[in-house]
Formats: C-alpha cells, structure tokens, sequence
C-alpha cells in the first residue's frame, strides 16, 4: 500500500516535459510519471481528468492508473508495422461490424446493427511511429478536411490509418462507426458500385447490398444511409482522383481520411509517411532476445527502412532463427548474401515498377521459407491467391475446394501466410494480398496462375451453366469474367455472356453495370464480336429499363424484348427460351421506344430523387447537378464518381451555376435553414409557409461554404419558379433577383449587397431573368401588364452593375412579352436570346431594339446557345406528358452582323428526347459543343453526343401519345385514340392505317371514359374536379356496370340501374386505381390500395356472387414486386385467364387468374397509360407516348413448345410496322 504524501510535491517544467516523453524518470516517480501522462493524455483529447484526491490509494486503484497510463503510452506513440496489412478489395472490409456482414444470410428486412468498426486489426508485431501518429491524430480531432497519408507503397501508411481507427478518442469522436474501402488502381465503375452499395447495406442493416443502375445511384444509397451520422471513413491505397470521388461529399458527419502514393491527391490534411527510423526498422527486424542494430545492420543496408520489405523479411529470420535452429547473425548473413546476390532498388526514388521489382526477391524468400515449412504444395496455395482479381477477399470457402482440403485446414493454411506477412485475414471469412505482393506473385508465377483460374473453373462450374451457381456461391460471378479470360476461355466467356439466363442474373444481383463492364472486358479481348459490342452499347444507353424491383425472370424477358431487331443480338442471344420458362410477355416487334443513337448512356435518379438543374464546369471536365436526393452532386464526364454538399435540414437545389473561373459554385435551393424573412405575427396558425429560395456559394479551392442569404419573399407574391442567379465575368460577386429587387453580392468582401437601381420595378413585374456579359453588362428581362391593358415585356441593361446608383437603359415593347427564362447573351456576340409568349423565341439586339429572328412553335420552349455562339438549341415540349415527347432543334446562326429577317437562322438537325419530359427540363451545353446534357421529367439525366450525325431534315413534329388501345372482335386490327380521342386503326396483315371520325368497333367507346360516370348516375359531389377518381366500367355486353366509389365497396348494377351485388376488398382497400370484366363477363378483376399504402389486387366471381346474394367468391392477391413500389396504378385489363397492370410510369404486369400468381412485371422505355387483350387472350396491346407495343401472352406450356431459343419474329407483326409507321398517332 501506498500512502499519499503530506505535502503537494514540486516538480520543474522541465522535469515534467522529460516525464511525459519517457526521459529521465527517477524509479522512486515510475508510477507518478505514467499517472502524469495519462491526466495529459485526457486534457489534449478533451476527455474529463480522473482526478488524483489526496488520501490513501488501494492497490487495484494504483494498477488501474498503471494500465492507463501504458494504454496511452502505447496509444501516444502511434506506429506502423513492417506490413501494411490491410482490408482490401475495391469492396468493403468486413472487419467487425458489429451487425455482421450485409452479405450474411437472413431475412430481406434490416437489422438492427451496432456502429461499424471495419479498420483492420493491429497485427501482433506493432511498432509505434510517434511523430506520424500525432500529426494524424490531431488532423483528425480538428475534422477541419480531408486528411491524407501519401508515401510511397509498403511505408505504413494503412497501419497507421487502422491504428487511429483504434484510438479510444477517434472512436469517441465518431460514434457512428468507421468504414473502411480500398481501391486499386482503375478500379472499374462495377466494383466501386458494389463498394458503395455495401457499405450503405451494412449501415441500414439490409442482410443484402442493391444493385445500382451506375456509381452515382450507389453513392446516393450510401449518401442517404449517412445523413444524420458521424463517422470515419478511410478510403484505402487510391492511385487517381478519379477514383476517389465516388467516396467524397459524402455528408457533413463524414471524416474522410485517404491513403496514397500520390501527392497533391486531394486537398486538406496531408501528412508524409515515409521511411522508419533504424530503431523502428530494428524493432520490426528483431527476435526475441538476441537482436541488436549491429547484428541487423546488414540487412538494414540491403533493405532500407521499408516497412513492408521489412517485416516479410522479418518472417523469413524469425522461422530461421526460431525454427531452424540459426543464430541471429548467421540468419542475418544468409538474408544479406540473397538481398545482395540479387539486389533491392533505391527505396526513395521507387517507382510502380520498382516496388515489383523490388518485392519480388523478398517474395522469393519468404516463398522459399513455405516450402521448407509446408512443402511444394504451400507454395502453390499461395501463389493461387494471385490468381483472383485485385482487391478481392477471397473465401475460405473457395480455397478449401480449390486447395482440396478442409475447411479447416484451409484456414490454418492462411494463418501460416498471415504470421509470414504474406496476406491478412479478413475477418475470418477469407484472405486478402497486398497489391504489390499480388503483382510480384503474378510476375514471378506467371505461368501458373492461369492454371489456377481454370482449376476454380472446373471445380466451381455448375453443370447445367454457370447461372445454376447456388446462391452461396454467386459471388463468384462478380469475378467469373476475369478467371475465364485470365484461364484463357475466351469462347466459354463468350457463350456465358450470350446466355440470357445468366445475362439475368448478372442484372438482378449487380446491376446494369456490373454487365457493362463484364462485356467490356470480353469486347476488349474478341474486339470482332460485334453482337456483344452491341449487347454492351445497349445495356449502357438503356441501363435505368433494367434497375428496379424485378427478378431475373422479369429481367430475362425486359432483356429479351429490348434485344429484339438490334442486330445480329436475336440470333446471338441463347437460351432466351428457357429464361422465361416461367412464362410472360413477349414483344412481337422491335420496341418502338428506343432513343436517339445519340445518346451516350442515361442516368436514372435515386428513389424520391430529382434532377432539377446542370452546369458545365468550364474546363468541360465536371458536371454540376441540382435536385434533391442527393441537392448536389458533381459527375466527372466519365461518369466515375459524384459528390454531394449536404445542408441542414431539407435541401432542394433547383439552379446551379459555376462562376466563370470554375473555383465556385452558386446554388439556389429550399430549405428550413433561416427563419421566416418577415414578420409573421398575427398569421393565422394553420397558414401555409410562404414559399422561400436560399442562395449559397461554396468556394471549392477552400472547401467551404463563403455565402449563405435568404431570397426575400413577400406575403404578396407566390414564386412558382426559383429566382434568376448569375454569375459576374470576372466571378467575384452574384447577381440574383428576388421578388423585391436585384441584388449584387460581392464576394470578395462581406458588404451588404448592392440593390440594382431601378431592379425594383422590374421584380414588381413578376418573373425575372438575368444574364451577364463581359463587356456589355447585366440585363435582366421582365413582363407587365401596362395602365392600358397592354401585356409588354421589359428589357433593363446595367452597363456597370457594380455603380449602385446607375439606373438602367430600358426598352419596353410588346414584342417582348413572354416568360423570358431562356434569356442569354450571344458568347462574343451582342445579341440576346429570350422565349416569348405564344412558345416563342427569338434572338434581339438590345442596342438597336430590333428583333432580328423569331419562331414561333406549336409548343413550349426554351433556348440555349452554343458555347462558340454558332448554334441554338430549342427544347420543345408539350404542357403535357400524354401530349406526346419532346424533343430538341438545333439552328445553325449567322453572324450578329449578318443576322436579319431576311437572313435567319437555319435549322439544321433535330433530337427526339423522348417520352419523359417535365416544363423545367433544362438543357446544357459541354464548352466544347461534343456533348449535351439534358434532364427528361426530372427523373433522368442524359448525355448526347452532339457528333454524331443528326437528321438533316426539317424536323417532324413530334406526335401526341396514344391513351386507349382495342382490339377489333375478330382480333384482326387494332384501334389506338390519342388525346384528342380520334381513333386510327391499323389491318395487322395488310399494315392498312385507317383514321376514323369515332370509335371503330361495337361498343362503348373508350375515350368517353371521363363521362362515364355522369351517364351510369353519378352524382356530380361524388366526382369532384380534381378529387379521386370514380371508376366505372362496363361488360363486354354491356347489360351489367360497376361502380367504385372512393372508400365503398365496388358495386355492380344491371343497365336499368338495378344493383346487383356489392364487391368489398379486404384490408379495407378500397382506394380504387381501376376495375375491369373480364372477357366473358363473368368475373370482375380491381386494384385497390389501402391506408398504409398497400396494392390489392382482388377477382370476383360474379355468378357465384350474385347466386349467394353476397360477395365472399373472391381471391386476393396483395401485388408484389414494382406495383408495390408504386404509388400510382392507373390501368388494369383482363381476359379469361389473363390480367395485366400498368404502374408508373413504365411497368407493365402479368397475373394468372386462376391462382393469383404474378407471371411477369417487364418494363418499357416510355411512358404506357393502356392496354387490351384480344378475344383470344393470347396477345396483348399496350399503348403510350412511344405508340403501340404488341406482345405475345406465353404461358410454361408455350415456352416448352418453342424448341430450344428460336428467336424468330411473328413476320405478320414485323411487317406491319415498318420503319415509317412505328410512329403513328
């Protein structure tokens, strides 16, 4: 026991500073200096002190002072090891999650998980680095950026990341978890798609990751899974920028912390990790009881102070000296003679194809050490473990079938590779090599690892193809590509990506882009395979048809029909037959939705997500997207990452624009984060919130955000639309109108905005748009209703908005009248840009005040110039969606000088955008005019490729949308009405296109469909103007009607009106989306919903109910897959056997009748608003804004009847729609 001393002892600064260093530590004051350290150790981590109170200390309390203060001497000191042991795949380190893997098996519901800690463990041998650990520490508590460990490879730099990982105060400081991923050089979109989409499963606590359409849809999950938490992410050996941008923006509570050979990677924190000293090299060499610097100091010159090098040589001298009986000093002179024979290159001028080299001697050794211990055959099982692809963990359940040996024994076998440093353990489900091991493996056994790809080959293949994988082992498949080339089977490749039951599971477990980059790997190794060229092309340009809630099987017959009349892909494809084995539709004609070959690929939103605005950084590299979910992201033109800046609250960014000088962005969004911008006392309680924009700019150089102000709003105005921002040429101050003036933020100060002289009256107006030129100043544009009732538009040009008090030149007339939004001056022009009323444009000169070119248009639309000033680009689309698609026309302007009414523009070419369109679809030019993006209903970012060859003919009007399809009784033609309700029928044999001035067949007509309810007796309050809809529908002979009611039972009357029965929907679904009888009238199909949101699909037999004067002859079936998905159902048809649903906006559902049974749920590339069966029940038309898709009804009996995977097309159906007619309206 120890007694507390009478009197506080006196120490020195000095005295103290040697304590806390180790220095100089009398024995008498051991204990005394390792409480010190530890009081000091909580102080600087900001942790509360464990106060030392005068009195007497029990021992426990001495012991427990003791191993705090060794814990953070230890912890103090910080370290590497001489191996960078690391959790490597591009993928995600399974480590000790706390939930488990997502990957685990289980039930598809999320689990409740414990804060991830996925750093990997210290290895045994740790070897402290104090002056790199400090510096690490420190960067990270400040959390002020990014923070970087650059050096180069094999330094450490991931064992010091790992060990900071297990610091009691990081781990404080991020209560959330720690993620940890690591990426390899050229990575490839899928795997970093995979990575991120594990992650995000861990954090939920999905026992399975999502495919995603491309990296940014998987960021976004990820992104989401994020919001709210604090964590520490370490993105592991990044060799580009490129790589690393998927994983940065992720949210205001992510810490990102990068390891690289790069320098000048990333900006924020970077901290050199470079060589050891000889007393760490030392430590990481020695063994036990008999190393010194003298006796080690050969290797040391042969070896540097590299830790890698260093700790796998350590393995080999410790088995040397431990195992086989050497000395230290003869081990020593053994390893010096080998390190000398053959040599290691000069660490501090190491290049990529050094580190090989120089590995490799070292590798030799160690390889030369396994066959001592384990023979011939230790030797191979590791050289095997090069043989997978980078980054990979490979299973233990794969190596114990490759190696042929236990379970067991397969893991005792990478214990043994582990204590050699030779591999890492990975959380006890596989082992993992280091990249640069890996590279000298494959180098020095180059001719054996082929051979073990093709051994995996043939003991993993299933014997019925490589879709018969059990699902334990699909896995494999994300790597299947690399080991069938690697192995050399190339045609065994070629057949598995033709067969389209593995083409479906591929696309139901990775996504789209898994796919693509498996048939890029085969295109590149068989670059004459041009099927698969095109297979790739359309998996790319179509990816969002093939992301969603489908199975394989949905996706098996999505992928057939998207495949058909893409040459030569319906005599490529196999197998097409038995994928859909299960039954389902089957197109009989090429899809008349495909995109313009144009288009470079499409981007599809995450789920509640929108792309509302995009920018052009101006050197053409970056694109700027604005929405919601994520509110900003930034797309690289390769499209290998996206970032987010993530704001308080609810963020909907609807513009974005970079400042001229590309170091800025400005932003216009919605949000709660400022208080209400006027006084809102005496406002009833239950008044809606005045609609509200916020302006921020971020300066990128910096990493921060340098302006945030509320839009004034007035009680008075309601903004539809988010204000006007623009940017000054030389990109130091903004301009945004808000609804009281325009203002000018100088950025470069923090002033008070200037208000624009004369901007009063212009925001008074009503809209306001803005657009700023380098030489001739900021105009803004406005329209008014004058004294006289006249509707003029309003020009006002500030030459130096910079003067406060300078009042504007106007010009006022008539001719300007219109909406403005597209206001923009000529780059290197004087001329101005503007949409006007009457879905006009024209271009101006505002010095002149003459209106030098305008087009009117049969629709809306909006202008855009070229970056060169050479061309416009006019965005037509109707108000509508079901009025037909949009599309884009490009006009070829003269000079200003030349520009006149007698000289216009020229239109040169036109672009169909196709069926998703929104009125606040914008349009961006790349600097270089190579390429256009547009956003398509806010749901879909697209990239064209303005290069390719356009149509050089005027453009066609694009044609409204079919809404009703029928089929005539004796199933020999079809009839199609548009809006207007003006039916065409086409004779199926003859291709015979016949308009018609009402509904063609016997029958009500169904484009009368909204006044059906006033003729069956509907009182006009049950069916109010833009309240829930009142379904109606009659028998095919119209002696019987139902009626569905917003929440009461569907009820069926007789023609005279009398009712015959009442159908209720149980889970009180009574939400009615639509109803229908089938063929024979004896049964009545209906979807409904219920309060939590539910679809139920429910069938009546209606004799049986009429008979029992009841409704309980019924089946319900709660619909599974898309519909449940989504909140609108709007069509539902049915024959005998048959009913189909359509969701939106592009989901078409098969169901069995006779057993509820969901056959099939495909998608299309456009919108479907209707569909019919013929009288047989065996074909089915389904209509919307792309025309009429015909498809076949196939049941299991007609797949087994087709004989294997015939390919060939109905010819009656082909020819009835050739080229020129596909898109009749």
């Amino acid at each position: 026991m120890a007694h507390a001393p009478k009197r506080p002892p006196s120490f020195s600064a000095q005295r103290i500073s040697d304590w806390l260093s180790g220095k100089n530590v009398p024995s008498e004051r051991a204990v005394a200096a390792m409480v010190l350290t530890v009081r000091h150790a909580r102080r600087r981590e900001g942790r509360s002190e464990a106060t030392v109170r005068p009195g007497l200390l029990s021992s426990d309390r001495w012991a427990e002072w003791r191993r705090q203060a060794r814990n953070a001497s230890t912890a103090a000191a910080g370290g590497s090891v001489g191996t960078t042991q690391r959790s490597r795949v591009v993928g995600v380190s399974a480590g000790d999650s706390g939930g488990g893997s997502p990957s685990s098996g289980g039930s598809g519901s999320p689990r409740t998980v414990c804060p991830p800690a996925m750093a990997p463990v210290l290895p045994d041998r740790f070897v402290p680095r104090p002056h790199e650990s400090e510096q690490l520490l420190e960067a990270l508590r400040r959390g002020k950026g990014a923070v970087v460990l650059h050096g180069p490879g094999g330094f450490g730099k991931t064992t010091l990341a790992s060990w900071a990982c297990a610091v009691s105060g990081i781990r404080e400081s991020f209560p959330d978890g720690v993620l940890w991923a690591e990426v390899e050089r050229e990575p490839g979109a899928d795997r970093v798609a995979r990575c991120l989409s594990d992650m995000a499963a861990l954090l939920s606590g999905w026992p399975f990751p999502g495919p995603y359409a491309d990296v940014p849809a998987a960021a976004q999950a990820l992104r989401s899974v994020l919001t709210g938490r604090r964590v520490l992410l370490v993105v592991d050996n990044v060799w580009s920028a490129v790589d690393l941008r998927p994983f940065e923006g992720l949210g205001d509570g992510v810490q990102l912390l990068v390891t690289t050979r790069r320098t000048g990677l990333l900006e924020g924190v970077s901290i050199h990790v470079g060589d050891m000293s000889v007393a760490q090299a030392i430590a990481v060499l020695g063994v036990e009881g008999t190393a010194d610097s003298v006796s080690l100091r050969p290797l040391l010159d042969r070896v540097g102070c590299w830790p890698l090098a260093l700790a796998m040589i350590s393995g080999v001298l410790r088995s040397l000296v431990q195992q086989h009986g050497m000395d230290v000093r003869e081990a020593v002179r053994a390893l010096a003679h080998e390190l000398k024979e053959y040599g290691i290159l000069t660490l501090d001028d190491l290049s990529d194809a050094d580190v090989v080299t120089g590995i490799a001697r070292t590798l030799e050794l160690s390889l030369a050490d396994l066959v001592a211990m384990g023979g011939q055959d230790c030797e191979e099982r590791f050289v095997s473990l090069a043989a997978f692809p980078a980054g990979e963990t490979i299973p233990f359940r794969l190596l114990h079938r490759l190696w042929d040996v236990s379970d067991l024994r397969a893991r005792a076998e990478g214990d043994r590779f582990a204590s050699r440093s030779l591999c890492t353990v990975v959380g006890g489900e596989g082992l993992r090599l280091h990249d640069i091991t890996r590279q000298a493996v494959r180098i020095l056994k180059c001719d054996q690892v082929p051979e073990f790809s093709r051994q995996l080959l043939g003991t993993m293949r299933p014997s019925q193809g490589w879709h018969r994988l059990p699902r334990a082992d699909m896995p494999l498949t994300d790597s299947l590509a690399f080991h069938l080339l690697q192995a050399g089977m190339v045609q065994e490749l070629g057949n598995t990506l033709r067969d389209v039951r593995f083409l479906a599971q591929r696309l139901a477990l990775s996504g789209p882009t898994a796919l693509y980059a498996d048939l890029v790997r085969y295109t590149a190794a068989v670059p004459g395979d041009t099927a698969a060229g095109a297979l790739a092309d359309l998996v790319r340009r179509e990816a969002p048809v093939f992301t969603g809630p489908l199975s394989a099987h949905d996706l098996a017959l999505t992928l057939e029909n998207r495949c058909l009349g893409v040459h030569p892909l319906a005599q490529w494809l196999s197998h097409t037959g038995q994928a859909r084995e299960g039954g389902g539709l089957r197109s009989v004609h090429p899809p008349v939705d495909r995109d313009h070959p144009a288009l470079e690929r499409s981007v599809a939103a995450a789920e509640l997500g929108e792309f509302r605005d995009a920018d052009w950084h101006p050197n053409g590299r970056f694109l700027a997207i604005a929405g919601r979910v994520p509110p900003l992201e930034i797309i690289d033109a390769g499209d290998t990452g996206a970032r987010e800046w993530a704001m308080e609250g609810d963020v909907i960014f609807s513009r974005v624009r970079w400042s001229p000088d590309g170091t800025r962005l400005a932003l216009v969004g919605v949000s709660d984060r400022f208080a209400e911008p006027h006084d809102s006392e005496g406002r009833p309680r239950n008044a809606p919130r005045v609609h509200r924009n916020d302006v921020i700019v971020y300066d990128l150089r910096a990493g921060r955000e340098i302006l945030a102000v509320p839009v004034p709003a007035s009680l008075a105005l309601f903004r539809q639309l988010p204000p006007a921002l623009c940017w000054s040429p030389d990109s130091r101050r903004v301009a945004v109108a808000s609804d009281t003036d325009v203002r000018l933020y100088d950025l470069a100060c923090d002033s008070e905005p200037i208000s624009l002289a004369g901007s009063e009256d212009a925001c008074a107006e009503g809209e306001v748009s803005l657009t700023w030129h380098p030489v001739h100043g900021l105009i803004a544009h406005s329209s008014r209703r004058t004294a006289a009732g006249q509707d003029v538009g309003v020009l006002r040009r500030w030459a130096d908005p910079a003067l406060a008090h300078q009042e504007p030149q106007q010009w006022q007339s008539p001719l300007l009248w219109g909406r403005g939004r597209s206001l923009m001056w000529r780059p290197h022009g004087r001329t101005l840009v503007v949409d006007l009323e009457e879905r006009a444009v024209a271009v101006v000169d505002p010095f002149t005040r003459r209106m030098l070119w305008r087009m009117e248009h049969a629709r809306e639309a909006t202008v855009y110039w070229s970056p060169d000033g050479r061309q416009l680009a006019v965005r037509e689309a109707p108000v509508w969606p079901r009025l037909g698609g949009a599309q884009i026309t490009f006009w070829s302007v003269p000079p200003d000088h030349l520009l006149s009414p007698d000289n216009p523009p020229v239109l040169t070419s036109s672009l169909p955008l196709g069926s998703y369109h929104h009125d606040q679809d914008c349009v961006s030019w790349q600097p270089d005019t190579t390429r256009l993006v547009t956003t398509s209903d806010r749901r879909l970012l697209q990239f064209w490729n303005t290069e390719r060859p356009f149509p050089t003919r005027a453009a066609a009007p694009v044609a409204t949308a079919f809404l009703h399809v029928r089929w005539s009784p004796d199933a020999r033609s079809v009839a199609v009405a548009g809006e207007n309700g003006r039916w065409i029928s086409v004779q199926l044999r003859e291709t015979c296109v016949t308009p018609h001035d009402g509904y063609p067949f016997p029958g009500r007509d169904p484009a009368a469909r909204h006044r059906w309810p006033a003729e069956v007796g509907v009182p006009a309050q049950r069916r109010p103007r833009g309240g829930p809809p009142v379904v109606v529908h009659f028998a095919p002979d119209e002696l019987h009607h139902l009626i569905g009611l917003p929440s009461e039972p569907l009820r069926v009357f007789t023609a005279a009106g009398q009712l015959v029965t009442e159908l209720g929907s149980p889970a009180d679904a009574q939400r009615w989306a639509d109803a229908c009888f089938t063929t024979r009238g004896d049964r009545i199909v209906a979807v409904a919903g219920t309060d939590d949101g539910d679809r139920v699909f429910s069938v009546w037999n209606l004799t049986e109910a009429v008979q029992r004067q009841e409704a309980a002859a019924r089946s319900t079936y709660r619909t599974a897959r898309p519909a449940a998905h989504h909140p609108s159902i709007w069509r539902i048809t049915a024959s005998d056997t048959h009913a189909v649903m359509l969701a939106h906006p592009n989901y078409i559902g098969l169901f069995r009748l006779s057993d509820m049974h969901t056959v099939c749920w495909i998608k299309t590339n456009s919108h479907v608003y209707d569909a019919a069966f013929d009288s047989s029940g065996h074909r089915l038309a389904v209509v919307g804004d792309a025309a009429l898709h015909l498809f076949e009804v196939h049941t299991p009996a007609d797949t087994a009847a087709d004989e294997g995977d015939s390919d060939e097309t109905d010819e009656l159906l082909i020819h009835e729609f050739p080229e020129e007619e596909r898109g009749l309206r």
